[in-house]
């Protein structure tokens, strides 16, 4: 993204990396890389919520471009939180990330280069999250609603595993099959019932 000639006609565009992810052995090839880039500025991960906010309220767009071939974004807490920090958010139409839209979000194709840093100007050319956005956005995903909704989603009934059905058919098979033997249906017999004789003199 950053070598396409979008990016490339504004030498005005900055960008902070986080070394969040050097941990492991992709993470440090990507370090590695970056810090040869003249127009990044690589910072140290952010470890506690007020260093997090502190740091997204330094820029005015958090980006997120997950790459669906390696890891599809489950959820996106890092939006929701850069959101709630007054940034706009360009992030890939991917995983859990449309699911986190306070009102800032913007989202772009995922692994198109392009299409990223379409989003990444767009987002700026329509300047700061205006107050009252960014206060319905501070109301969105909070820690009450979110309690709610799992204790919501743990109430509902469980829906059956596919483990608990072959169990289930398994015990069907085992119960006794019914006797279908041929049972004799008993006959009643209706007995008759005399009728009452009418004598000439008793007729009207």
């Amino acid at each position: 993204m950053l070598h396409t000639d979008l990016i490339d006609q504004d030498p005005s565009l900055t960008f902070t990396v986080t070394t969040a992810g050097a941990d492991k052995p992709q993470g440090r090839t990507i370090e590695r890389m970056l810090r040869t880039h003249p127009r990044i500025r690589l910072v140290e991960a952010r470890t506690s919520p007020a260093d997090v906010a502190a740091l997204m309220a330094e820029h005015d767009v958090v980006v997120m471009p997950s790459n669906g071939q390696y890891w599809h974004e489950t959820f996106g807490i890092v939006s929701i939180e850069a959101q709630h920090s007054g940034c706009r958010v360009v992030a890939s139409d991917d995983g859990g990330l449309p699911e986190t839209d306070c009102g800032a979000l913007d989202l772009i194709a995922p692994d198109n280069s392009e299409a990223l840093a379409h989003g990444i100007l767009e987002a700026l050319a329509r300047g700061a999250v205006p107050d009252a956005q960014r206060a319905a956005a501070a109301r969105s995903f909070t820690v009450s609603q979110s309690v709610d909704q799992l204790l919501a989603v743990l109430r509902e009934p469980s829906a059956p595993t596919p483990w608990s059905i072959v169990q289930e058919l398994e015990e069907l098979v085992r119960l006794p099959s019914p006797d279908t033997t041929p049972r004799p249906v008993p006959v009643r017999a209706l007995a008759g019932m005399p009728v009452p004789s009418v004598r000439a003199g008793e007729m009207a």
